[in-house]
């Protein structure tokens, strides 16, 4: 039986083993403008957070998707006039999100769990599936630096790849006011 899940094709598309690719379910603090946005947007927000996030949390990351996302509004008002005066400081409302991170092959891939705890706005993170070669224990010495490369080649291969994903897991969003 042929079977196809979001993290082969992940791996598939980035040209790595399927055991680079690993999944979190992660929780986030959102402001009261994030709250407001459309789910794409704020898809396209968080993840965007969470790959700045992961180049002081973890080596050899090769991207970061977001392929669920679950929001709690927490009862944040978004009426059209007020959008302007919302506040940048972080509100009751969340999102729920799972996170694939693929790694790079040939290198040591690591991700320290509790450094990413300590970034703005994140309340947990909790490992969902990840392969024995990828190490999420705190490493001391290892020198966490955000990729500087400028290779505009490979941003299509994310596009492409988060398209896939993002089709192949339907992007829930919840809002509870």
């Amino acid at each position: 039986e042929f079977q196809t899940t979001p993290r082969s094709m992940m791996a598939k598309a980035f040209e790595v083993p399927e055991d680079r690719v690993a999944t979190f379910k992660v929780t986030l603090q959102l402001t009261e403008k994030e709250a407001c946005m459309t789910p794409t947007e704020l898809q396209t927000s968080i993840r965007e957070t969470l790959d700045d996030y992961l180049s002081g949390s973890a080596s050899a990351t090769r991207t970061v998707q977001v392929t669920a996302m679950s929001v709690d509004k927490a009862g944040v008002q978004c009426r059209r006039r007020s959008l302007r005066a919302l506040l940048s400081s972080f509100s009751d409302a969340t999102a729920e999100v799972t996170m694939m991170v693929v790694f790079e092959k040939g290198t040591a891939a690591t991700i320290s769990l509790e450094k990413l705890k300590e970034m703005a706005g994140v309340n947990a993170v909790e490992p969902l599936v990840v392969s024995e070669k990828v190490d999420t224990a705190p490493v001391e010495g290892v020198n966490f630096q955000p990729d500087t490369s400028d290779d505009d080649s490979s941003s299509n291969i994310g596009l492409i790849a988060g398209a896939a994903a993002g089709g192949a897991v339907a992007v829930i969003v919840i809002a509870v006011v």
